[in-house]
């Protein structure tokens, strides 16, 4: 009967250990909090603009470069945006991309670096906007980092404006 209640002691002591395993690593990741603005500097490609007899909207391509300018160096940069929308024949709906980040070298992040990642939003009849984005350092000072932000625009030619996170998972 004792070696029955060590057994099952031990057992349990492992499956404790195993679950708590994941959740410790994740406390080991570093997270870094950033806030920026993103201007356009110039439109690279229309891409495809499709006006179906429905008087509704599909983009498909269309490709920009933005200017990003955050608190965090590793987020400011020049950015290639491409763009995909269903919209409305008041040109609000769904869209969503990629994009591709080139961080300029600097104190903060020597060498510079590179990011890719994957936006998605919605487009208001108004002309505001917001999206939600992910993305992963491919090279330099933000390979292996993950980050993600959140983006608004009010419309009527303002700067949009996001606030974020960069996480460091430490290579796990």
């Amino acid at each position: 009967m004792k070696g029955k209640s060590l057994l099952v002691w031990v057992v349990l002591t492992l499956l404790i250990a195993l679950m708590m395993a994941p959740g410790s690593t994740m406390a080991q990741a570093d997270r870094a909090e950033f806030a920026g603005t993103e201007v356009p500097v110039g439109l690279l490609d229309e891409g495809i603009w499709v006006f179906l007899p429905s008087g509704n909207v599909h983009v498909r391509g269309m490709t920009t470069l933005y200017q990003e300018m955050a608190s965090d160096p590793r987020m400011s940069g020049l950015n290639t945006v491409v763009m995909n929308a269903n919209w409305s024949p008041y040109f609000s709906g769904p869209m969503w991309g990629t994009s591709e980040s080139v961080i300029s070298d600097s104190a903060d992040c020597p060498g510079g670096g590179f990011w890719r990642g994957t936006w998605t939003g919605t487009m208001n009849a108004d002309g505001s906007y917001s999206y939600r984005a992910i993305g992963k350092g491919l090279s330099g000072c933000v390979e292996g980092l993950l980050y993600t932000l959140i983006a608004t625009n009010p419309g009527g030619g303002e700067l949009t404006t996001y606030t974020g996170e960069i996480l460091d998972p430490k290579g796990e």
